[in-house]
């Protein structure tokens, strides 16, 4: 790597002359830390990587260049790459290293992540009977998919927790609950786009209407008083029912006691 000496000799009849040649051999240095091919980060987080060096010419100054950089992206303190990512998707840079001989050259891209977030509001109940159809909304704005940068961005669906017969049909959490499934069900669905992912925990209850049990008619005489005394079940065993009455009759109500 230092100068070396070559003596170059010329003879004639007359005369032998010397030539000294200086001859320099340099060794192109090399990028040998460097980030990874694609880097993954999230949206206006800031990317900061410190690439190293190494070149067999120990004196030998190098400089690093940016060659192509997404808007914003700089090189700091001399080989700090730093940029904040205050856009979505792809983005390609390329790094020179030079000793104004030789160099070496980096190509990299960025994935700017749009972290998803479900945004829908489930239902807290669903009676006996029915079927439970919740549509399952996620915010993320990216529009390319992080492991195929030729495909669309797809956020998947899934259920973490649930009773067995739920499932989730085109981004619908549907569910036909039977009599067994009678009360309060924790749930938990979670939305995943290759990177990242969120959950959402919620409670659906599943009731059933109680039942009167007593006549549904009833002869009086005129004059008469009626006194009728209303029975009910509740195949959920609540502990208290509550009775109300609408009727288009003058004078009549109910006694809850």
């Amino acid at each position: 790597d230092l100068n070396n000496k070559i003596v170059v000799e010329m003879t004639t009849k007359d005369k032998t002359e010397r030539f000294t040649l200086s001859v320099f051999v340099n060794s192109p240095p090399q990028i040998s830390y460097r980030p990874d091919k694609i880097e993954y980060i999230n949206l206006n987080d800031t990317f900061t990587f410190q690439l190293q060096s190494f070149d067999a010419n120990i004196d030998q100054p190098v400089q690093w260049l940016l060659r192509k950089a997404p808007t914003g992206m700089q090189m700091i303190t001399n080989n700090t790459l730093q940029w904040e990512a205050n856009e979505l998707d792809y983005f390609s840079y390329a790094v020179e290293l030079t000793d104004t001989i030789g160099y070496d050259m980096f190509y990299g891209e960025i994935y700017v992540n749009d972290l998803p977030t479900i945004i829908s509001v489930p239902k807290e109940y669903v009676q006996l009977g029915d079927t439970f159809n919740y549509t399952i909304e996620v915010k993320d704005a990216n529009t390319k998919n992080p492991l195929n940068a030729s495909a669309a961005n797809i956020v998947e669906k899934t259920i973490t927790e649930g009773p067995d017969e739920m499932s989730i049909q085109n981004g619908i959490l549907v569910w036909t609950p039977k009599e067994k499934d009678l009360g309060t069900h924790t749930i938990e669905i979670k939305a995943f786009d290759g990177l990242a992912e969120d959950n959402q925990i919620f409670t659906l209850y599943v009731n059933t209407s109680p039942r009167i049990m007593s006549p549904d008619n009833l002869n009086i005489n005129l004059g008469d008083t009626l006194h009728h005394f209303i029975t009910a079940t509740d195949p959920q065993n609540f502990s208290q029912l509550t009775y109300s009455i609408r009727a288009d009759i003058e004078n009549m109500y109910l006694n809850a006691k």
